[in-house]
């Protein structure tokens, strides 16, 4: 089993190689929102590449339907325009390995013109709370496993794209 696995809420792929495109250098779930059912999965430089296709709409499907097919310690939750920094597996477990109570670590993005960059380590390391947590998107966040299994934590289906409510 992967320490890490990035989640990947795309749309319309027929192919696997949102992988490279991304720069990931893990295991990862693509969970494709396109007009069938198919289940693909294979091993691409030592780190097991899925997908999963299915025809359901709205990221908040999506980003669950990576949730169920990831059995990582660590899961890092991405868009398909992201690209990701070398080595960024390293910096994501040496964050958790120094602060070992965290259940959610916050990773600074950079944003280029063309796509987003994700740095490896957090600017400052601050407890988030209830004023303060809602500045940032999912694709920031990297979560312990046994926490949201814990905790029976899933996406609301009602909010984000392709869902009732946009935003």
């Amino acid at each position: 089993m992967s320490k890490l696995d990035v989640l990947v809420a795309t749309m319309h792929q027929t192919n696997l190689d949102k992988y490279k495109q991304m720069n990931i250098q893990t295991d990862v779930v693509l969970a494709n929102q396109s007009d069938h059912h198919e289940y693909r999965e294979e091993n691409i430089n030592g780190n097991i590449v899925k997908m999963i296709t299915t025809p359901y709409r709205g990221v908040g499907k999506n980003r669950n339907m990576a949730l169920l097919y990831s059995a990582a310690d660590y899961l890092l939750f991405a868009d398909d325009d992201m690209i990701y920094a070398d080595n960024y597996e390293e910096g994501i477990l040496k964050a958790f390995e120094n602060l070992k109570d965290a259940d959610v670590i916050i990773f600074k993005c950079n944003l280029t013109k063309n796509n987003v960059i994700i740095e490896t380590l957090p600017n400052k390391i601050k407890r988030l709370n209830i004023f303060n947590c809602f500045k940032y998107g999912a694709v920031h966040f990297v979560v312990r496993r046994a926490s949201l299994k814990k905790a029976n934590i899933w996406f609301s289906l009602l909010f984000g794209g392709g869902a009732l409510y946009g935003s």
